[in-house]
């Protein structure tokens, strides 16, 4: 299904973006649903809109909530600093979201996950603080299938073929090799179908939709 620019007043979207996002005690679920809606607009219409990066950078940080509480831990990172550099190309931005907030998030949720953190990294009492509020606002997942992180068939497995550098953490993509929109960065097949599953567009943040399925 798409949605015609005409249908789709997106300053109406942001406004209400602000009203739920203004409770010191907003969760994801208060935004979800909008963040779904605005997923089935068309990539050459939402490219050429005034508010492209407000729908990109609120659909990459619903993203990344949405993947804590589903234990999609590997692209939780990748999509903070999605939102990061969406928001730091913006000369201005009406959303409650800064750059500098968001560096924090990414920052303290490294300094938490086994996925990043190393073994002398150690969280500060001010990540802790930040880490706490992020993970508040992902809340529950109510949904009917178990939270974990995808794997697909094969992606333990070593490459014998041409050698892939994964777009996200720049090592060496093990097993199923999806490539983005402009046919050269790449990630696992496994990071792009938990990509898609909580933000339906690419991490190039080029507007396009990410269809891994």
């Amino acid at each position: 299904m798409s949605v015609s620019c005409e249908n789709v007043p997106f300053s109406c979207f942001v406004v209400l973006f602000l009203a739920a996002m203004s409770d010191s005690d907003w969760t994801v679920d208060a935004i979800l649903e909008m963040v779904q809606l605005l997923s089935y607009v068309r990539t050459q219409i939402l490219q050429k809109h005034k508010l492209r990066d407000e729908v990109l950078a609120i659909s990459a940080y619903a993203g990344a909530l949405v993947a804590v509480r589903r234990k999609y831990y590997p692209v939780v990172s990748t999509l903070l600093h999605c939102c990061g550099h969406i928001l730091k190309r913006m000369e201005s931005s009406c959303l409650p979201l800064a750059a500098n907030a968001v560096s924090a998030e990414v920052d303290a949720w490294k300094a938490h996950s086994t996925v990043t953190r190393t073994s002398s990294q150690v969280a500060t009492k001010e990540q802790e603080q930040v880490y706490r509020a992020f993970i508040g606002r992902a809340g529950l997942d109510r949904g009917p299938v178990e939270a974990g992180p995808d794997q697909v068939s094969g992606s333990n497995l070593p490459s014998y073929s041409e050698v892939h550098l994964s777009y996200f953490t720049a090592a060496r993509i093990q097993g199923p090799v999806f490539f983005l929109e402009d046919g050269f960065s790449a990630i696992s097949l496994s990071d792009a179908l938990m990509w898609a599953k909580v933000n339906a567009f690419s991490p190039l943040a080029s507007a396009e939709h990410l269809n891994p399925f």
